[in-house]
């Protein structure tokens, strides 16, 4: 009979010093987000959210551990699984021949010494013990409880044995698939990686988020990653099963660049597609796809016979998957009169009809909660520039605002030759989470504004800048001229434009612009042309760009007619 015990995770590497990590070597469901090394930092994270981690462990007869559940007691008392942040299967995990009813015991002896408001079980596989355990848990506590099938997971799954490379590439083997295979192939540069373990880390995760906010940033469900946190939690997660030895890394390349990630994770025999972003600009040549393609390629050469596609029952995964195992969730409480409690019936009437799921998938998630999302950053984005007026401008230059916005915008035109020497040693080529926390902060950049940005880095636009403290006061973009920017007799000689330059109000008065257009000047090929306009009641910013060297050609006069636009150049002054 096994003797169940109760461990508060309370310190960094507490996970570790149990007989956790040798129950879940021998496991044979074996959980890449049950991992010891990643349980452990997200015990920690767990830790700055105010929850209390814990793991409810099984000892055996013998002494040995036995069985386990890795658990959460959130601030409002409601018990989770560790690992139910991100995680595609949340599992118990279990000596082979663990019984249901004495895993379950487990589950409801955690229940009772914890003090549980509540439980909720999500992304629950219906392979494994942890299901039916979880079910016999809620009734031994004497809850209330509901389960049902939640969230689709797809699966491609070929049988084991000599013949599973060829299985696997037949299936990815249509002309289809091919075709947008061979499209990407002619790329310049191009190439399929994978990288096991944690070198290169870091930049690999910037990279990942930086092609998921450019890919859903345009959406009304922006990226989580516009958020410094969320990147870094990301970054934590992906070290945990790196340690783990269980993280895999796969990208598509290009001309240098990446332009298709995703996170894999390996169990035994099987792979779990988790985590995926690509390059919205490539988005025709479907880089995801292919990138799926050469994933199960590499997955037959290494004796690979599952492709796990996760929660979620995204239509690209079934042009792969053959089998549906449902992820289930349950929501039990100590009374039916709950909160909890009735959210399960609700979400259980609603699940178990596909019509209602349509509605609510349709209603509730996309359009409802895209909006409020939608809205609520407008609000924000609102307040925090009417906060960023600055109160010293003179009334000349509000009114000369105003009058671009509402009617005729004048804009003066500089140019300047290719700046010789080197650039100020205080400017620096800035990187994309630097200025892009600067603009949140200066001018409320909002989702969208980050994904054009991140995608102007992509395709080789350059921002130079100052950093404080670790933090950016001044940007400056630099990018080849639009045909539209360039004045009348600037036509000749290539040119740049330097725009979109910022000066936090924290850094104005001292002198930070002009070294920012220099080191921009001197970034810019030997004989061609920099050129940077500014509207005519800017004063502040003529005196800048004057002192760094650019000489007035041209003033760029625009009128709003109606629903039209005019466009006049006129001489400088």
């Amino acid at each position: 009979m096994m003797r169940w015990q109760l461990a508060a995770l309370e310190a960094p590497g507490a996970i570790l010093e149990t007989a956790y990590p040798a129950l879940w070597s021998a496991d044979p469901h074996r959980s890449p987000f049950c991992a010891p090394a990643y349980l452990d930092e997200l015990a920690e994270l767990a830790r700055r959210d105010g929850a209390a981690p814990l793991v409810a462990v099984a000892i055996a007869p013998d002494g040995s551990a036995a069985a386990a559940w890795p658990l959460r007691r959130e601030r409002d008392g409601v018990i989770q699984m560790l690992n139910i942040e991100g995680a595609d299967h949340c599992t118990c995990v279990a000596r082979e021949g663990a019984a249901p009813e004495a895993l379950g015991e487990g589950l409801a002896r955690a229940l009772a010494e914890v003090d549980g408001a509540g439980l909720l079980l999500k992304n629950v596989p219906s392979w494994g013990p942890t299901l039916e355990a979880a079910r016999r848990g809620i009734a031994a506590a004497g809850w209330r409880g509901r389960s049902f099938a939640a969230t689709p997971c797809t699966v491609l799954r070929v049988p084991e044995g000599a013949g599973a490379p060829d299985a696997l590439r037949r299936k990815v083997s249509g002309s289809s698939l091919k075709n947008l295979d061979n499209r990407l192939k002619r790329l310049p540069g191009f190439a399929f990686k994978a990288v096991e373990g944690d070198a290169g880390l870091e930049a690999w995760v910037e990279a990942f988020c930086d092609a998921h906010e450019r890919r859903w940033n345009i959406t009304t469900t922006p990226s989580e990653y516009r958020v410094a946190e969320e990147r870094r939690r990301l970054l934590v997660k992906l070290r945990g099963w790196a340690r783990a030895g269980v993280l895999v890394r796969f990208s598509l390349e290009a001309a240098g660049e990446g332009i298709a990630f995703a996170v894999a994770l390996t169990a035994r025999d099987r792979l779990v597609y988790h985590h995926v972003a690509y390059a919205p600009e490539h988005a025709a040549c479907s880089p995801a796809t292919v990138l799926i393609r050469r994933i199960v390629l590499w997955m037959g050469e290494r004796g690979y016979t599952c492709m796990d596609f996760g929660a979620g029952g995204e239509s690209y995964k079934r042009r792969f998957a053959d089998v549906d195992e449902p992820l289930f969730r349950l929501i039990a409480a100590p009374r039916a009169a709950s909160a909890l409690y009735v959210r399960g019936l609700v979400e259980e009437r609603i699940r178990a009809s596909s019509r209602l799921q349509a509605l609510w998938d349709e209603w509730g998630n996309r359009r409802l909660r895209g909006a409020v999302m939608s809205g609520l950053e407008r609000s924000r984005r609102r307040l925090r520039r009417a906060v960023a007026v600055d109160a010293r401008q003179p009334l000349g230059a509000l009114a000369g605002r105003a009058r671009s916005r509402l009617q005729r915008e004048r804009m003066l035109f500089y140019r300047a030759p290719a700046e010789a020497g080197q650039a100020h040693p205080d400017v620096v080529e800035l990187r994309a989470p630097a200025l892009l926390a600067m603009l949140e902060d200066e001018v409320a950049l909002d989702a969208r504004g980050r994904a054009r940005y991140l995608a102007a880095l992509s395709q080789g636009q350059r921002a130079f800048g100052v950093l404080r403290d670790g933090r950016a006061v001044q940007v400056c973009w630099l990018r080849p001229a639009a045909p539209e920017e360039i004045p009348p007799g600037a036509e000749g000689a290539p040119a740049w434009v330097i725009a979109d330059c910022v000066t936090a109000r924290r850094a104005r008065g001292q002198g930070l612009y002009p070294r920012v257009l220099r080191a921009a000047r001197a970034a810019i090929p030997p004989g061609d042309t920099c050129l940077i306009y500014t509207n005519d009641w800017n004063v502040a910013s003529q005196r800048g760009i004057v002192k760094a060297g650019f000489q007035p050609v041209s003033i760029r006069e625009r009128r709003r007619r109606g629903g039209a636009v005019e466009t006049q150049w006129l001489p400088a002054p």
